[in-house]
Protein backbone atom coordinates (compact mmCIF):
# COMPACT_ATOMS: atom_id res chain seq x y z
CA UNK A 1 0.00 0.00 0.00
CA UNK A 2 2.80 2.31 0.58
CA UNK A 3 5.29 1.34 -1.71
CA UNK A 4 5.22 4.28 -3.79
CA UNK A 5 6.01 6.73 -1.47
CA UNK A 6 8.82 5.11 0.19
CA UNK A 7 10.13 4.33 -3.59
CA UNK A 8 9.81 8.42 -4.24
CA UNK A 9 11.61 8.76 -0.53
CA UNK A 10 14.45 6.48 -0.90
CA UNK A 11 14.98 8.30 -4.26
CA UNK A 12 15.27 11.39 -2.51
CA UNK A 13 17.15 9.69 0.07
CA UNK A 14 19.82 8.32 -2.76
CA UNK A 15 20.04 11.38 -4.55
CA UNK A 16 20.85 13.84 -1.55
CA UNK A 17 23.47 11.36 -0.61
CA UNK A 18 25.65 10.71 -3.81
CA UNK A 19 25.04 14.94 -3.33
CA UNK A 20 28.62 14.71 -1.31
CA UNK A 21 27.50 17.55 -0.02
CA UNK A 22 24.62 16.49 2.27
CA UNK A 23 25.70 14.25 5.51
CA UNK A 24 24.03 11.28 6.33
CA UNK A 25 22.30 13.30 9.65
CA UNK A 26 19.86 14.65 7.09
CA UNK A 27 15.90 14.62 7.68
CA UNK A 28 13.66 14.48 4.94
CA UNK A 29 9.68 13.75 4.83
CA UNK A 30 7.22 13.11 2.28
CA UNK A 31 3.51 13.66 2.15
CA UNK A 32 1.18 11.47 0.16
CA UNK A 33 -2.64 13.41 0.97
CA UNK A 34 -4.44 10.30 -0.91
CA UNK A 35 -2.71 8.24 1.29
CA UNK A 36 -3.43 10.33 4.51
CA UNK A 37 0.37 9.78 5.46
CA UNK A 38 3.75 10.51 5.32
CA UNK A 39 6.96 8.65 4.81
CA UNK A 40 9.65 9.83 6.84
CA UNK A 41 13.92 8.16 6.72
CA UNK A 42 15.09 6.91 9.96
CA UNK A 43 17.06 9.15 11.76
CA UNK A 44 19.06 6.11 13.24
CA UNK A 45 20.27 5.11 10.18
CA UNK A 46 22.64 6.94 8.03
CA UNK A 47 20.79 8.22 4.97
CA UNK A 48 23.03 6.29 2.35
CA UNK A 49 21.21 3.44 4.09
CA UNK A 50 17.45 4.29 3.71
CA UNK A 51 15.33 1.15 2.35
CA UNK A 52 12.16 0.53 1.95
CA UNK A 53 12.28 -1.81 4.92
CA UNK A 54 13.55 1.13 7.22
CA UNK A 55 11.00 3.73 6.06
CA UNK A 56 8.87 5.00 8.62
CA UNK A 57 5.01 5.43 7.86
CA UNK A 58 2.95 8.21 9.75
CA UNK A 59 -0.38 8.61 9.37
CA UNK A 60 -2.50 12.07 9.17
CA UNK A 61 -3.44 11.30 12.63
CA UNK A 62 0.35 11.11 14.27
CA UNK A 63 0.37 7.14 14.59
CA UNK A 64 2.94 5.23 13.89
CA UNK A 65 1.30 2.95 10.54
CA UNK A 66 5.36 1.30 9.53
CA UNK A 67 8.67 1.54 11.20
CA UNK A 68 10.23 2.14 14.49
CA UNK A 69 8.58 5.06 16.39
CA UNK A 70 12.38 5.66 17.72
CA UNK A 71 13.85 6.62 15.08
CA UNK A 72 11.36 9.61 14.28
CA UNK A 73 13.91 12.68 13.60
CA UNK A 74 12.12 15.32 16.80
CA UNK A 75 12.13 18.15 13.48
CA UNK A 76 9.02 15.96 12.00
CA UNK A 77 7.20 18.52 14.77
CA UNK A 78 8.34 20.99 12.58
CA UNK A 79 7.69 19.40 9.39
CA UNK A 80 4.01 18.74 10.56
CA UNK A 81 3.91 23.02 10.87
CA UNK A 82 5.04 23.76 7.88
CA UNK A 83 2.62 20.63 5.94
CA UNK A 84 -0.13 22.29 7.56
CA UNK A 85 0.86 25.57 6.23
CA UNK A 86 0.20 25.33 2.75
CA UNK A 87 -1.38 21.85 1.02
CA UNK A 88 1.02 22.40 -1.91
CA UNK A 89 3.86 21.06 -0.25
CA UNK A 90 4.64 17.66 -0.56
CA UNK A 91 8.09 17.37 1.05
CA UNK A 92 10.44 18.91 3.63
CA UNK A 93 14.12 18.54 3.90
CA UNK A 94 16.84 19.44 7.05
CA UNK A 95 19.82 19.23 5.11
CA UNK A 96 21.94 19.64 7.89
CA UNK A 97 25.02 20.32 5.68
CA UNK A 98 28.00 22.51 6.47
CA UNK A 99 27.76 25.35 4.81
CA UNK A 100 23.96 26.41 5.35
CA UNK A 101 24.63 25.33 9.55
CA UNK A 102 27.71 27.67 9.62
CA UNK A 103 25.26 30.20 7.93
CA UNK A 104 22.29 29.81 10.30
CA UNK A 105 24.73 30.37 13.33
CA UNK A 106 24.85 34.13 12.02
CA UNK A 107 21.55 34.10 11.99
CA UNK A 108 20.94 36.30 9.06
CA UNK A 109 18.79 35.81 5.83
CA UNK A 110 20.11 35.76 2.50
CA UNK A 111 18.98 37.48 -0.16
CA UNK A 112 18.62 36.80 -4.11
CA UNK A 113 22.08 37.87 -4.71
CA UNK A 114 22.73 35.90 -7.88
CA UNK A 115 21.22 34.17 -10.80
CA UNK A 116 22.13 30.86 -8.90
CA UNK A 117 20.53 31.65 -6.33
CA UNK A 118 16.87 32.79 -8.34
CA UNK A 119 17.22 29.55 -10.33
CA UNK A 120 16.70 27.50 -7.13
CA UNK A 121 15.06 29.72 -4.41
CA UNK A 122 12.39 33.08 -4.66
CA UNK A 123 12.98 36.36 -3.08
CA UNK A 124 14.59 36.06 0.64
CA UNK A 125 15.18 33.29 2.67
CA UNK A 126 14.44 34.65 5.84
CA UNK A 127 16.14 33.65 9.14
CA UNK A 128 14.05 32.80 12.43
CA UNK A 129 14.77 34.69 15.74
CA UNK A 130 16.17 32.66 18.55
CA UNK A 131 14.09 30.09 20.14
CA UNK A 132 14.31 30.82 24.21
CA UNK A 133 12.13 28.37 25.87
CA UNK A 134 10.01 29.25 29.31
CA UNK A 135 9.69 26.46 31.69
CA UNK A 136 7.24 23.86 30.53
CA UNK A 137 8.04 24.38 26.57
CA UNK A 138 9.13 21.95 24.00
CA UNK A 139 11.79 23.47 21.76
CA UNK A 140 10.71 21.61 18.50
CA UNK A 141 7.18 23.24 18.67
CA UNK A 142 8.72 26.65 19.81
CA UNK A 143 10.75 26.52 16.67
CA UNK A 144 7.67 25.85 14.34
CA UNK A 145 5.62 28.61 16.30
CA UNK A 146 9.09 30.84 15.22
CA UNK A 147 8.91 29.23 11.83
CA UNK A 148 5.16 30.26 11.47
CA UNK A 149 5.61 33.73 12.90
CA UNK A 150 8.44 34.71 10.36
CA UNK A 151 6.45 33.74 7.47
CA UNK A 152 3.29 35.25 8.42
CA UNK A 153 3.05 38.06 5.84
CA UNK A 154 5.52 35.83 3.07
CA UNK A 155 3.93 33.34 1.27
CA UNK A 156 5.22 30.25 2.88
CA UNK A 157 5.25 28.33 -0.48
CA UNK A 158 6.71 30.48 -2.91
CA UNK A 159 9.99 30.94 -0.44
CA UNK A 160 10.84 27.37 -1.22
CA UNK A 161 13.35 28.05 2.37
CA UNK A 162 13.83 29.15 6.27
CA UNK A 163 16.72 29.51 7.84
CA UNK A 164 16.13 28.13 11.33
CA UNK A 165 18.92 30.25 13.61
CA UNK A 166 21.94 28.00 15.10
CA UNK A 167 21.09 25.64 13.40
CA UNK A 168 20.57 25.06 9.93
CA UNK A 169 18.21 25.51 6.83
CA UNK A 170 14.44 23.55 6.06
CA UNK A 171 13.25 23.53 2.38
CA UNK A 172 10.34 22.22 0.72
CA UNK A 173 8.64 22.24 -2.42
CA UNK A 174 5.90 20.60 -4.64
CA UNK A 175 7.77 17.72 -5.56
CA UNK A 176 10.71 15.43 -3.92
CA UNK A 177 12.65 15.59 -7.00
CA UNK A 178 12.79 19.82 -6.64
CA UNK A 179 13.04 19.73 -3.08
CA UNK A 180 16.26 17.51 -3.04
CA UNK A 181 17.88 20.17 -5.74
CA UNK A 182 17.11 22.91 -3.52
CA UNK A 183 18.60 21.22 -0.36
CA UNK A 184 21.82 20.93 -2.60
CA UNK A 185 21.58 23.81 -4.18
CA UNK A 186 21.47 25.40 -0.63
CA UNK A 187 24.82 24.30 -0.20
CA UNK A 188 26.61 26.22 -2.55
CA UNK A 189 24.57 29.29 -1.99
CA UNK A 190 25.60 29.73 1.46
CA UNK A 191 29.13 28.83 0.72
CA UNK A 192 28.74 31.71 -1.93
CA UNK A 193 27.10 34.09 0.74
CA UNK A 194 29.84 33.31 3.44
CA UNK A 195 32.47 34.25 0.92
CA UNK A 196 31.13 37.45 0.66
CA UNK A 197 30.58 38.33 3.75
CA UNK A 198 34.26 37.22 4.51
CA UNK A 199 35.19 39.64 1.60
CA UNK A 200 32.32 42.39 1.55
CA UNK A 201 32.57 43.06 5.77
CA UNK A 202 36.39 43.25 6.07
CA UNK A 203 36.76 45.27 2.88
CA UNK A 204 40.07 45.05 1.95
CA UNK A 205 41.18 43.34 5.04
CA UNK A 206 43.83 40.86 5.66
CA UNK A 207 41.83 38.90 7.73
CA UNK A 208 38.99 38.91 5.64
CA UNK A 209 40.89 37.71 2.56
CA UNK A 210 42.35 35.37 4.54
CA UNK A 211 39.18 33.64 5.16
CA UNK A 212 37.59 33.19 1.72
CA UNK A 213 41.37 31.63 1.12
CA UNK A 214 40.57 28.99 3.42
CA UNK A 215 37.17 28.14 2.36
CA UNK A 216 37.85 27.79 -0.80
CA UNK A 217 40.92 25.61 0.03
CA UNK A 218 38.60 23.15 1.62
Amino acid sequence: MYNNIKNRLCVACKNLAESNVIPNGAFISIKDSKGQCYALNNNKIPLSEASESNIIIVGFDGNVIEGDVSGIDPYFVVHKVIYNENEEITTIINPRSRYNSIWASLGRSLVPNSFFYCENLVGETLATGSVTLEPGEELYESIGASVLSRLQHKGIQSLGAIIIKNDSAIVWGKNSDSTVKRAIAMEEICFRALQTTAITNGGDSFVAFEVAQQLLME
